[in-house]
């Protein structure tokens, strides 16, 4: 079994139009917690003098289930979860985790009435991933457990995995000026048989020979123009999103205005690179 590896393929079918984009200039940071963007209402996230993305621990110990407590006598959060207790002191970058002294890069900070701590610090604290999108200044935390469902080699999960993907692609085309992308359910439908032909065939030539667009007439779609992404070797969405976003083409496809509708396709296998992704856009 190939392990650690992970392949990105773009193909483009465009009729009657142009795709232009640029890559604007972000000064905020977004923070997407399973897929769902975190709203911030009174204190938002910053990039500290150490370049740490400091976040308000509240929202996102909250989001991943913990309970927190604030002592303003002695400035110290408490967050718990399960068997886990983390104490933080303002202004110390030292902490405690089941009263076993540890230490971040960068230390806890109060600002607007809010404890701030670096985002990878409280989420891989309490077992999330967490990855950084430099270039669109983005935090992905992912806590979401897979589920195999072994008789056709799907998760159980799937529709959360396809509303996360959505999810984490319009954040990315709102944050370019772009109309979302509708989910659309008969491409979906393709673009899962596009993922189960990835297992014999990493190509966006199917199996029989034809161009991976021949699933679109198979299912009636009709359209002007279109574009397949795939994937292969990561498991979780978050990360193909920012494989893609980091691929000159896929993000073209990503961000192209002309595509209003888009589909999602996953399989997961004990085979070849474990999990295979598909995206098809249609304009």
């Amino acid at each position: 079994m190939m392990k650690k590896v992970s392949l990105l393929v773009t193909a483009t079918l465009i009729m009657m139009t142009v795709f232009a984009a640029t890559i604007s200039a972000q000064t905020t940071v977004d923070i997407m917690l399973n897929g769902k963007s975190i709203n911030f209402y009174d204190a938002k996230p910053f990039i500290d003098s150490n370049g740490r993305t400091q976040v308000p621990v509240r929202f996102i110990a909250e989001g991943l289930g913990a309970l927190v407590k604030w002592d303003k006598s002695t400035k110290t959060v408490t967050i718990t979860l399960d068997k886990k207790e983390i104490k933080i002191i303002i202004g110390k970058s030292s902490y405690t985790a089941n009263g076993k002294s540890k230490q971040m890069d960068t230390a806890a900070v109060l600002k607007e009435d809010r404890t701030f701590v670096p985002v990878r610090f409280i989420g891989e604290e309490f077992g999330a991933r967490v990855n950084w999108d430099r270039l669109y200044r983005m935090v992905y935390i992912n806590t979401i457990k897979e589920q195999e469902d072994s008789k056709n080699n799907k998760i159980n999960s799937e529709s959360d995995y396809q509303k996360e993907m959505l999810t984490l692609v319009n954040q990315i085309r709102k944050k370019e000026g772009l109309e979302p992308l509708e989910y659309d359910t008969g491409l979906g439908g393709a673009a899962q048989v596009r993922a189960g032909e990835l297992l014999s065939n990493f190509s966006h030539t199917r199996p029989d020979g034809t161009s991976c667009f021949s699933v679109l007439k198979e299912y009636s779609i009709s359209y002007r123009t279109c574009a397949e992404n795939i994937a292969a070797g990561r498991a979780n969405p978050s990360e193909v999103i920012e494989q893609w976003m980091n691929s000159e083409g896929h993000r073209k496809n990503i961000l192209n205005p002309s595509y209003k509708k888009m589909g999602i396709g996953y399989v997961k296998s004990n085979e070849g690179y474990g999990h295979y992704w598909v995206q098809l856009f249609i304009g």
